[in-house]
């Protein structure tokens, strides 16, 4: 009992090992009773229900066993002085002892009874404590690896991206500063032999000034694609605003950019991810909405922003974007996911299709 009340059970329970085995040896079924009962209380103690109850059940079988053998002294002894007195005396006096045992039998059985219900509640409650226990922590554990997984994929996607973003800037640059110039130095060139060329010449000049300005105009168009100058030295807004110019030129699509809130430039990273994401899905209005107008809008109210992308065109059917095998529309979610943004898309047949994307103060 000392080495359990410091909690060193395993002593306990050696001791108890060794006290069970003289009592064994000595045949003491007393001294065996108090050994099953500290059996009981230690197991109770270390949660080990089952041997818990297994030493309750052998207490008790060993306490019948104890109250038969004193019953048995009892009745000897009390015989004896019985076999002295009157004969009528004597069975008065067995028949009383009779209905004493009948008697105390019975209340020896409820207690038994009383006993073992409460043993198996007790284990009932400590296995359903345990289960319960077990299931949370394994909950517990399997949402700490999914967060924990998509956190480290949310840090690769991030370094992907500004990897992808940087690569565009360092290409665009290139082109633009090395090849552009080239390409004007070469026209300088060209233009200077409209002088010197004779008349079969001039059209074999022309034409070169004409593929150089072509190529010039690409190289342009190709350097804007992957990195907007105005999006670098001015911002979002402008580069926008700039996007939606180059298709209005075109006559046949009206392009509509509103924002407001919005007082100075955002982080570059958020607005290079607005403006793919604007980018995609102004892509994919052009390639499949056959829309006329596209509506943009920016409204930023404290730390939150939201971004809505609309068009008139033929909208698409349920479920088209969870169908559709691109990875456009993944691309745009991604990016969304990355500055913690929530998107809801809207669509049907012949109603044009909405896109709202909501950012979190915590996003920006």
């Amino acid at each position: 009992m000392v080495y359990s009340q410091l909690k060193d059970y395993v002593r306990s329970e050696a001791m108890l090992d060794s006290a069970m085995a003289i009592a064994s040896e000595i045949k003491s079924m007393s001294r065996l009773a108090k050994v099953y009962s500290s059996y009981a209380y230690l197991y109770g103690k270390t949660g080990n229900y089952q041997k818990a109850y297994n030493a309750y059940r052998i207490l008790d079988s060993l306490k019948d066993s104890i109250y038969s053998e004193n019953m048995s002294r009892n009745t000897a002894e009390m015989r004896t002085l019985y076999e002295t007195e009157k004969k009528e005396s004597e069975i008065a006096l067995l028949q009383k002892e009779n209905l004493i045992n009948t008697l105390e039998i019975d209340r020896q059985k409820s207690r038994n009874r009383t006993q073992m219900i409460i043993a198996a509640l007790v284990l009932l409650l400590s296995a359903s404590a345990f289960t319960l226990w077990y299931v949370r922590s394994k909950y517990r554990m399997r949402v700490a690896a999914e967060h924990e997984k998509r956190m480290m994929q949310k840090e690769a996607y991030t370094a992907v991206v500004n990897a992808e973003e940087s690569e565009r800037k360092r290409i665009a640059m290139e082109l633009h500063d090395g090849l552009g110039q080239l390409l004007s130095a070469a026209r300088l060139n060209v233009s200077v032999l409209e002088d010197v060329a004779g008349k079969d010449d001039m059209e074999v000049v022309t034409n070169a000034e004409s593929l150089i300005d072509q190529a010039i105009n690409d190289l342009r168009n190709i350097s804007h694609n992957l990195m907007p100058s105005a999006l670098i030295r001015l911002g979002l807004i402008a580069a926008l605003q700039d996007m939606a110019a180059k298709i209005d030129s075109g006559k046949q699509v009206k392009v509509e950019v509103t924002a407001s809130g919005i007082e100075q430039r955002l982080p570059e990273d958020f607005e290079i991810a607005l403006y793919r994401v604007v980018q995609e899905a102004v892509n994919n209005i052009l390639k499949h909405a056959g829309a006329t107008i596209i509506s943009i809008n920016l409204n930023k109210e404290g730390e939150s922003l939201k971004l809505n992308i609309s068009d008139n065109g033929k909208g698409m059917p349920e479920n088209a974007v969870k169908n559709s095998k691109g990875i456009g529309w993944d691309d745009i979610r991604s990016r969304v996911s990355l500055f913690n943004g929530n998107m809801d898309l809207y669509s049907r047949p012949g109603a044009g299709t909405h896109i709202n994307i909501n950012f979190s103060k915590l996003a920006i």
